[in-house]
Formats: structure tokens, C-alpha cells, sequence
């Protein structure tokens, strides 16, 4: 897209007459080369592999459907933003997760902090091969920590890569280049996964805290700070369907239990405080779903957590 069909999506209330104070996004949101320090905003509106993975497709309308509703949210720090659009897609998903891999590592090496739109589960492949890969420009070594708020691990096989296997793809990638695969998922479903997924997250040493258990805040900001404490750098990804569905109905696979926001918060306050978190992303918002907006609403108030509290 180009900043003229952008700027359309960027629009809201103007307060500017109660002063500085009053600004939303949209009266700060710039477009083109994101400037150091930035936070740049990346559209991938592709749903590819949630047709393939047999979900409902509608995903890849998601990017411009959650910046419509960032856009009127007011300011309550001092942030430089830039959109630099949505990614050119095909029918193509191998294709798709490279055009990410690149603007991702683009943005990066450009000292912004990146935060995907999605679009189906599939970017988390191109997103973190995007950080990999700009990690790798300068250490050779790079301990990445993925932290994946997720009703599902995502770890399926299949014959072609989907929204079910991103994080599988990761797995094989890490294990051909001899890079640590270091995973930890919250908020998983026992029965949105096959007992040979959880089989198979033990034995790729997975880390992850089932959705009842999420409100067991002493114990699992224990195994979150050793992980961020473990890992270089933090990569994290929001999947919506780890909400309730009175909470995110607009996805591709309802949660009929999930996680509510409010217990979902104060993590993602916790890793955005952490000073290792490199990039971030939302998948699976589906507009065509959606009802009143709660799901793109509920989207960008994770979005802003993050940018609020990032340091």
C-alpha cells in the first residue's frame, strides 16, 4: 500500500485543543523509512496457510482492520511510528514468508522496533527468520527466546507449511544450522492439541503453561523471568484464538475457554519491561468474524501494552 491508501486507515478524533497531551496514534503515525529508535508498524496480510491449515480464512484482511482501531488511541508516552505498509503477497506462502524475512531484517537493521499485523500464525516463521537473520550480522551465536501466547503449539507436520506449523518449521531450521530452539508457550489448550503434540513439545524440550493454570502468577513469572533471563533476545508472538471468544470471536479457530486479557496483561508488561524484546507480532485476527470490532480492539490494546511499556 501507499501512504496515500494508508493515511485513509489512519484517521480519529482530534482533542489537539486540550494541548499536547490530548494526541492518538493517527496524529503521529508517519510513513516510509522508519527512523532509529522508531516503532514500524508491518502488515502481512496473508492467510495462505489458514486455508490450508482448514481454518476460517479472513485473516489476511486483519492488518488494515487493527490499524483502523489503533489509530484513535490516545498517546500516553512519547513514541516515534511509522507504517511502512503491508508486505506484497501471492498465493504463494513460501513466498510470503520471505517477503517478511526481508522487511523484517530491513526494519531491524534500520534500529526500529518491528510490529507485524497478521494475518494467519504462518508469519511467526518469516518474522523470526527476519530477526535470525539480522542477529546473525553480528552475533554468531544468537540465543533467541520465542514467547508464544497460543492456544496451540503450531508444531504440526504437514506436507505443506500452514498456520499449524511455524514454529515445527523453526524447530528444523534451528536443528540444521545448530541454533538453540528455545520455546515457551502460554496459555495452551490440552484439547485444541493432540497428545503427540504434547509428546512432541516434550521432547523438543518446549516450555509451556496451560490456559487453566495461567492465573498461577507466582509460579509462572518464575519460568518467565528464567527464560527471558536465559535467552539474548526475546521474540514474541500473540495468537488471538488464545483468548475467550467472548474476548476475540474474530479468529480463525474460537476459544471456547482461553485466557482473559486482564491475566494475559501483566506478562506482556513483564517481557515489553525486560530490555530484551526484539520484535513483535499479532496473528490471526479476522475480520470477516469479527463482532463490534472487539477482536481488533482487543488487538490493539495488546499492541499499545507493548509499546507502552517497552524499554
Amino acid at each position: 500500500m501507499n501512504s496515500k491508501d494508508l493515511s485513509s486507515l489512519w484517521i480519529g478524533r482530534d482533542d489537539s485543543i486540550e494541548g499536547e497531551d490530548s494526541k492518538r496514534w493517527h496524529q503521529i503515525i508517519r510513513f516510509g523509512t522508519p527512523a532509529e529508535d522508531s516503532i514500524a508498524i508491518i502488515g502481512m496480510p496473508c492467510d495462505v496457510g489458514v486455508s490450508l491449515n482448514q481454518g476460517r480464512a479472513g485473516a489476511a484482511l486483519g492488518p488494515n482492520h487493527i490499524r483502523k482501531i489503533l489509530a484513535n488511541l490516545p498517546l500516553h508516552r512519547k513514541i516515534s511510528l511509522f507504517d511502512l505498509g503491508n508486505i506484497s503477497v501471492t498465493d504463494s506462502l513460501v513466498y510470503n514468508q520471505q517477503q517478511l524475512i526481508d522487511q523484517v531484517y530491513h526494519t531491524l537493521k534500520l534500529k526500529a522496533f518491528p510490529i507485524v499485523l497478521g494475518g494467519g500464525h504462518s508469519l511467526a516463521y518469516g518474522s523470526w527468520r527476519g530477526l535470525l537473520k539480522y542477529l546473525q550480522s553480528f552475533d554468531t551465536q544468537p540465543q533467541i527466546g520465542i514467547i508464544n501466547f497460543d492456544a496451540h503449539f503450531d508444531l504440526r507436520i504437514a506436507n505443506q507449511a500452514n498456520s499449524g506449523t511455524p514454529f515445527f518449521q523453526i524447530a528444523q531450521y534451528c536443528k540444521n544450522i545448530t541454533v538453540p530452539f528455545n520455546y515457551l508457550c502460554l496459555g495452551i489448550n490440552q484439547y485444541g492439541n493432540t497428545r503427540s503434540l504434547f509428546n512432541k513439545a516434550r521432547r523438543l524440550n518446549v516450555q509451556y503453561i496451560l490456559d487453566k493454570d495461567m492465573n498461577q502468577m507466582d509460579d509462572n513469572f518464575k519460568i518467565l523471568k528464567k527464560f527471558i533471563d536465559e535467552n539474548d533476545y526475546i521474540y514474541t508472538t500473540f495468537c488471538m484464538d488464545s483468548l475467550p471468544a467472548w474476548q476475540a470471536p474474530g479468529v480463525s479457530a474460537p476459544n471456547c475457554f482461553g485466557v482473559d486479557l486482564n491475566t494475559f496483561e501483566p506478562y506482556l508488561e513483564s517481557i515489553a519491561c525486560s530490555g530484551k524484546l526484539q520484535l513483535f507480532d499479532v496473528a490471526e485476527v479476522n475480520p470477516k468474524y469479527d463482532i463490534d470490532n472487539i477482536t481488533a480492539k482487543t488487538a490493539a490494546r495488546i499492541i499499545s501494552t507493548i509499546c507502552e511499556y517497552k524499554i
